[in-house]
């Protein structure tokens, strides 16, 4: 009689896990020894905690690529101190950070909800209304984590879009997150 493994408790999904817990730890690590700790009022997003059946279901964002140009009015989107936005840029033109542009809008009703959009180690608060261009890290990890901060009624509700195409996230409770795949 032969047995069938499961997956459930299988080397190979220890394997796994060791490599998501690797690949999130270097992109925290990164952002940390890049001092891009964005606001100080910033929530802490429990990447760990983040559901993974709904980053399943968000097509991954194509960002297009700030162009040299476009560096300093792309930081300013983020709202950063001033420190942080000189070591950013400052990273950014060392080639340590490649910035890319991603489009977000309030999907449902203009009602005031807020976000915030956590790449890399920068964090940038939205209120999302019309579709609003914001410049963010091109993870290393390919994933972006949005944390949904106030709910203006009927929960916070978003459109993302890159250069491929346009993703409409799950709608969100205040305190949840999700982690939307960017490249």
């Amino acid at each position: 009689m032969q047995h069938q493994r499961s997956l459930k408790n299988s080397p190979k999904r220890a394997l796994l896990g060791v490599a998501a817990a690797v690949v999130l730890g270097v992109g925290i690590a990164a952002g940390a020894m890049l001092g891009l700790g964005g606001s100080a009022t910033a929530p802490s997003i429990n990447q760990a905690a983040v559901a993974s059946a709904a980053t399943a279901a968000i097509e991954p964002v194509a960002l297009p690529l700030v162009s040299e140009s476009e560096r300093e009015a792309a930081i300013d989107t983020l709202d950063l101190s001033v420190t942080d936005s000189a070591a950013l840029l400052d990273a950014v033109e060392n080639g340590q950070v490649r910035l890319g542009w991603l489009d977000v809008w309030d999907s449902q009703k203009l009602d005031g909800d807020v976000v915030q959009i956590q790449s890399d180690g920068v964090t940038a608060t939205v209120v999302l209304q019309g579709p609003q261009r914001i410049a963010i890290p091109v993870p290393a990890a390919g994933l972006a984590y949005i944390y949904a901060g106030t709910d203006g009624g009927g929960g916070v509700t978003l459109g993302v879009r890159g250069s491929g195409g346009t993703s409409y996230l799950p709608v969100l409770a205040p305190g949840q997150a999700v982690a939307v795949p960017v490249r």
